[in-house]
C-alpha cells in the first residue's frame, strides 16, 4: 500500500517508534528507497517497553499534528506484540 500512495504522488510519511541507530534503522530506510519512499522517521523508545512509556501519546501526537495526515496505517487491534498495541492505543488516544 505503501508503493501504491508513492506511485500515486500521495506524501508518505513513514514513523518507528522504536529501533533509531539499529541495523533495524538501516533497513528500514533501504526498504523505504525501494518502495519509492522518504527515509522513515525513527524515534528512539525502547524495544518491548512501548507500553510503560510515558512521551508515547505525545510523540505519536506530535507526528499527527505535523503531517496531518488524511489516513494512516497502524497495527491491528489484534496484534500480539504489546509495542504493536501500546502504538495503536497511542494513535487512537491521539
Amino acid at each position: 500500500m505503501l508503493a501504491f500512495h508513492a506511485v500515486r504522488g500521495d506524501a508518505v510519511r513513514v514513523v518507528f517508534l522504536t529501533g533509531a541507530g539499529s541495523a533495524r534503522e538501516e533497513e528500514a530506510v533501504r526498504a523505504a528507497g525501494s518502495l519509492g519512499l522518504d527515509a522513515p522517521r525513527v524515534h528512539g523508545f525502547s524495544d518491548g517497553g512501548l507500553e510503560d512509556e510515558e512521551e508515547l501519546g505525545a510523540c505519536v501526537a506530535r507526528e499527527i499534528a505535523e503531517h496531518e495526515p488524511e489516513l494512516v496505517y497502524a497495527p491491528s487491534p489484534l496484534e500480539l506484540h504489546p509495542d504493536h498495541r501500546a502504538t495503536l492505543r497511542a494513535l487512537v488516544e491521539a
